[in-house]
């Protein structure tokens, strides 16, 4: 695992406070390593050198308090969290907990305050605590009121689709082995997650590799959708990223090979086939133009396949699933709203603006649902329509058997 604290510049050691770092913001930052010297299960120790060191961070007027708790170390946390600590993001290896010292020094003053009045005679804690407040209330008189600054973890996660496209003016699409089961059939660009410190053109051919074994090279980025309630709540952008496929001397398109734990199959599809695919309808509106245009550029010259006949394109909406689509999976079945008409919306609110990557000049598609509960709302309650028309119909009062 990458450990992003491990070489931080610590501050000249002193007695009684942990080994830390200092940041441009005042902040305090502890590293494991400043407590790999501490008995995992000594949690007394552990907090009482956290004590200390609060007290001596409030004397220098630090803000901002980071302690990175290793895994093997875990019950610091329970000891951390007593001093106003709040975990602030987890990874493999370690907790991170913070403490905005402002904060936690106001408390501590109104606490000491409403000891005073009620209880003149102090006992043996309550003068520890009066003493702490002594050492760092004046200091942390004049930011007492200054708001948490502290940034929230990561908000959204990053994904990428990949329309690789050939000189026979074909795009490359998948179907999913996990697909779901009321879109069995459904055909869609290579892509998933963007990896951590990886940039958008390399998770784009890495991911039409894993999965096609097709080598590819970026060219653009024409599109992205944003929803805000996505994976563990986070928010999600799924970027569109125009690829040309790496075709042999004499012009052959290479053969598409699925990846057997996720793919069930991958062909090349006719891009003008796909922009009438009954499952790409909201991919229609985010990129159909740009995709043409991308294709233009790429293959000057060339022309594309025709756009498909009627007949064509009934057939498009009539695509057997793979035997393996769906396979070892299972979703709770809720019919879904009649879907638009080809081409029509999806009750989505597009802008269109211009943007710059790698030098190349793009089309950028924003897509937000104008009312997210409303559109909630309406697709529960085709649902509700649907199952109790479901229900009706094989009801004994119908004529008709269960």
């Amino acid at each position: 695992m990458n450990n992003p604290y491990a070489n931080l510049v610590l501050q000249p050691t002193e007695d009684g406070v942990f080994a830390h770092a200092v940041d441009r913001y005042s902040g305090v930052t502890v590293p494991d390593s400043s407590l790999a010297h501490l008995d995992g299960n000594d949690v007394s120790a552990f907090a009482s050198l956290l004590t200390s060191s609060l007290a001596r961070w409030a004397e220098l007027k630090r803000r901002g308090l980071w302690i990175q708790i290793p895994v093997h170390q875990s019950a610091f946390i329970a000891a951390a969290a007593k001093e106003g600590f709040e975990c602030h993001h987890a990874q493999p290896g370690y907790v991170m907990m913070t403490c905005w010292l402002p904060e936690r020094m106001a408390k501590l003053a109104n606490q000491a305050a409403g000891v005073a009045e009620q209880s003149p005679k102090r006992d043996g804690q309550q003068e520890a605590a009066a003493a702490t407040i002594a050492a760092g209330s004046s200091a942390a008189a004049a930011v007492v009121a200054e708001p948490s600054m502290i940034p929230a973890y990561a908000t959204h996660s990053l994904g990428i689709g990949c329309a690789v496209l050939n000189s026979k003016g074909q795009l490359l699409v998948i179907q999913e082995r996990f697909s779901h089961p009321l879109l069995p059939d459904f055909f869609k660009l290579p892509g998933g997650a963007v990896d951590a410190g990886e940039e958008l053109p390399a998770a784009a051919e890495r991911e039409v590799w894993e999965e096609t074994g097709v080598r590819c090279t970026f060219r653009s980025i024409v599109g992205f959708r944003h929803l805000i309630n996505f994976r563990f709540g986070c928010g999600d952008l799924y970027f569109i990223a125009v690829c040309q496929a790496e075709e042999g001397p004499d012009g052959t398109i290479p053969a598409p090979t699925p990846q057997p734990e996720e793919i069930s199959a991958c062909k090349w599809m006719d891009l003008q086939d796909f922009l009438h695919f009954h499952s790409s309808r909201w991919m229609q509106d985010l990129i159909r133009e740009p995709l043409l245009q991308e294709w233009g550029k790429i293959f000057p010259g060339k022309a594309l396949p025709p756009p498909p006949s009627p007949e064509r394109i009934a057939e498009l909406g009539t695509y057997p699933p793979h035997p393996k689509a769906s396979e070892g999976k299972s979703y709770p079945v809720v019919v879904p709203p009649q879907p638009p008409s080809p081409g029509g919306s999806v009750a989505m609110r597009y802008t269109r603006m211009k943007g710059l990557l790698n030098s190349a000049e793009s089309n950028f598609y924003v897509v937000t649902p104008p009312n997210q509960a409303q559109l909630r709302g309406e697709a529960a309650q085709a649902a509700q329509a649907a199952l109790a028309q479901a229900s009706a119909a094989s009801s004994p009062a119908s004529g008709k058997q269960q």
